[in-house]
C-alpha cells in the first residue's frame, strides 16, 4: 500500500526537507496590509520588513475544506490513502476542516490526524511515520503509534517581541507592558495541545539564551538523541551556533536547523529561538 505524508505549511521545513522525508504540504494564508501571501519558504523576512515599515500586523487563515479536499484527490491519483497530520486542532481550524474534506472520500481513503502540536514538532511526527512506512506498516498501526507519540513531543521557545504574542492573545495587555517594562523574555511551552507561558527570563535577548537552553533540559530531561529541530523566526547566528554546539555535546544525532514559516513567524514575532524533540513522557 502506497501511502501519501501530508501537513499544512506550519510544519516549518525547507523544501529539502520535505523532499527527503517525502512530504507533502498545503499551505496556510498569510494576510499582510489588504494582501494575501502563501506560506512558502522565505515569506517570514518579508512579513517581519513590512511590519516593522507599516507597524501593522499580519493574521493567518486556515485553509479551507475546497482546498484540503483538491489536495487529497490530487494525492490520491498517486497513492492509495492519505495519512495528514494537521496543526494543533487548539490553535487552529485546520484540524476540522481536513477532517470534513477527508469525509468526502471513500472510508479509510485519507487519515487525519490531531498532531496537538505545532511548527517542526510536526514535523518529528511525520518523521516517525515516515519510518514506520518504510517498514510497511499497516496505516491502523501508524496511526495508532503517531496518537500515542503526541504526547511526547517537546516544544519550547523563547521570545524577544512581545506584541506579537499579546495580539495572539498568549499575553495580556498588562503581561505586554509589566514584561516590557522590566525586560522580561517569556518561554512559551506547547504541552497538551495548547500553548502556555512558562518560564521568565530577564534581560537583554542575547543573554537568556542559554539559560532557556538549560532550563529546556531541566524540564525535559529524557530526550531521544535521534531528530531534534533548532527553530528560529529571526536571530542572532551567534546564539544559534551556540545551541548547535550544545545540542551536538549533547549527543543528538540529526540537528536540523529551521526558520519558521509565516504562519508561525505571523503568531510569535521576530527574535525568537525554540527547540522540538522528543522525550520520555514519565506520564505515559
Amino acid at each position: 500500500m502506497k501511502i501519501a505524508l501530508s501537513a499544512e505549511s506550519s510544519i516549518d521545513l525547507p523544501k529539502k526537507l520535505l523532499a527527503a522525508f517525502k512530504i507533502e504540504t498545503i499551505p496556510f494564508s498569510i494576510i499582510l496590509g489588504g494582501n494575501v501571501l502563501v506560506d512558502a519558504e522565505g515569506v517570514t523576512d518579508k512579513i517581519f520588513d513590512y511590519v516593522s515599515l507599516i507597524k501593522e500586523l499580519p493574521t493567518t487563515s486556515a485553509v479551507n475544506v475546497s482546498s484540503y479536499t483538491e489536495h487529497f484527490k490530487k494525492l490520491l491519483n498517486s497513492y492509495d490513502v492519505v495519512l495528514h497530520l494537521s496543526l494543533s486542532s487548539t490553535l487552529s481550524s485546520a484540524f476540522d476542516n481536513a477532517v470534513s474534506a477527508s469525509k468526502n472520500f471513500e472510508e479509510g481513503k485519507v487519515v487525519v490526524i490531531d498532531s496537538l502540536s505545532a511548527s517542526c514538532g510536526i514535523a518529528l511526527l511525520l518523521i516517525k511515520a515516515r519510518e514506520m512506512i518504510d517498514k510497511n506498516m499497516e496505516i491502523t498501526s501508524i496511526k495508532s503509534e503517531i496518537e500515542k507519540l503526541r504526547s511526547r513531543i517537546a516544544i519550547s521557545f523563547v521570545a524577544n517581541n512581545l506584541e506579537y504574542l499579546r495580539r495572539g492573545g498568549r499575553c495580556s495587555k498588562l503581561q505586554y507592558l509589566g514584561a516590557n517594562l522590566l525586560k522580561i523574555k517569556p518561554e512559551i511551552v506547547y504541552e497538551n495541545g495548547e500553548a502556555r507561558p512558562s518560564k521568565k527570563f530577564v534581560g537583554l535577548f542575547k543573554n537568556v539564551v542559554k539559560p532557556y537552553y538549560k532550563d529546556v533540559f531541566l524540564r525535559y530531561k529524557n530526550p531521544e538523541l535521534d531528530n531534534v529541530f533548532l527553530v528560529y523566526t529571526s536571530a542572532d547566528p551567534k546564539d544559534l551556533e551556540y545551541i548547535k554546539k550544545n545540542l551536538e555535546a549533547k549527543g543528538f544525532k540529526n540537528i536540523y536547523t529551521c526558520q519558521t514559516g509565516g504562519t508561525i513567524s505571523s503568531h510569535v514575532g521576530p527574535s525568537a529561538i525554540g527547540l522540538m524533540f522528543i522525550y520520555d513522557n514519565p506520564q505515559n
